[in-house]
């Protein structure tokens, strides 16, 4: 029997797993069945947080080389989540091997102590609130922000404004789009931004080789997760946001915001696989696909109807789709567009 830890992270925007934030442990399971493992697991989970006095929720995902084990979570106690998520592990493991089950009193009263410090109500009713003003609220470890470009303000997290002061007519969220696929995601924002550059608009660019305000290269490097997605948005001169979304960052931290006005998947192909319980390639269109997860109420998710695995995934879906294709006479291009769908085609 192999129980094994391999990481626990937080998750801070909508994922995989779900769309709350919270703590995720990814778990090798082998010589046991996948089931019972995770039933003991959440069984631990449910007596730490009547002790802890926490109500929360917790979800989980079975792959071929284990699970990953979700706890639910408020933003401003996602690493105590992760130790509480880690030791309901580590006793349901004692609890199935017969071995001495770890002080978890002695360590819930640590965590005690850790959560007070961690708390931060201040920023948890500044985001309820900009939540009711329609206003995005983007956060990580040492800033808070609200509104996008040249509207945005950022505060230290712990430095935040009276919500009685806060004159939130003055800000404002730009126009944004993911971008995602195995191939050609810098490709696409790339092109994006020449076409917003034409129409007279200050595009911003985040991709794996640089994040980009305009013509200007602010740094070079893997921006394709949510720290640059923050960096671009907070940018006074960013009018429109075109951010690659790679797999790495939707399973390691889950999407930078959920409001979005469009999202593309180019193409999901085998590519990057035996990661964080990704083992197929059915699972990495899975993957890809949580980009939908953060489109606003309006938004469009741009498809490929000349590949299968997107196709597969977005018929499940119901959200606003425009498929493209190189084939004008794609027969789901032509049926969509007599349901007076959008679809892009070659003539």
């Amino acid at each position: 029997m192999r129980l094994e830890l391999e990481e626990a992270r937080r998750l801070t925007g909508p994922n995989l797993m779900w769309d709350h934030p919270g703590a995720i442990l990814d778990v090798v399971i082998e010589g046991i069945d996948k089931h019972k493992v995770v039933n003991v697991w959440q069984k631990w989970v449910e007596t730490l947080l009547t002790e802890f006095g926490w109500q929360q929720q917790t979800t989980y995902r079975l792959h071929s080389e284990g699970a990953n084990l979700a706890l639910s979570a408020p933003m401003d106690a996602l690493y105590c989540a992760c130790d509480l998520a880690e030791l309901a592990w580590y006793c349901g493991v004692a609890e199935l091997k017969n071995e001495t089950t770890p002080n978890w009193q002695q360590r819930l009263s640590e965590l005690h102590v850790e959560l007070a410090e961690e708390l931060n109500p201040a920023l948890i009713a500044l985001m309820h609130a900009a939540h009711k003003h329609g206003v995005s609220c983007i956060t990580d470890d040492d800033d808070v922000s609200l509104g996008m470009g040249q509207s945005s303000h950022t505060w230290p997290v712990r430095e935040l404004p009276e919500l009685k002061d806060i004159q939130w007519q003055h800000y404002k969220d730009i126009p944004s789009a993911f971008i995602t696929g195995t191939n050609g995601k810098s490709t696409s924002v790339r092109l994006a931004s020449h076409i917003a550059k034409a129409a007279g608009f200050v595009a911003g660019v985040t991709s794996t080789d640089f994040i980009r305000v305009g013509d200007n290269i602010i740094d070079t490097g893997d921006y394709s997760g949510p720290g640059g997605a923050r960096m671009l948005l907070r940018d006074p001169r960013t009018e429109l946001a075109f951010l690659e979304v790679a797999r790495g960052g939707i399973l390691r931290r889950g999407l930078p915001i959920d409001s979005v006005a469009a999202a593309l998947i180019t193409n999901v192909a085998s590519d990057h696989l035996g990661q964080y319980g990704i083992n197929t390639v059915e699972e990495l269109a899975e993957t890809k696909f949580v980009v939908a997860k953060g489109l606003d109420a309006k938004g469009t998710l741009v498809l490929n109807a000349d590949n299968d695995l997107v196709i597969e995934q977005g018929l499940k879906l119901d959200n606003k789709i425009c498929w493209y294709s190189t084939d004008e006479s794609n027969a789901l291009i032509q049926s969509h567009l007599k349901t007076g769908g959008a679809a892009v085609f070659m003539r």
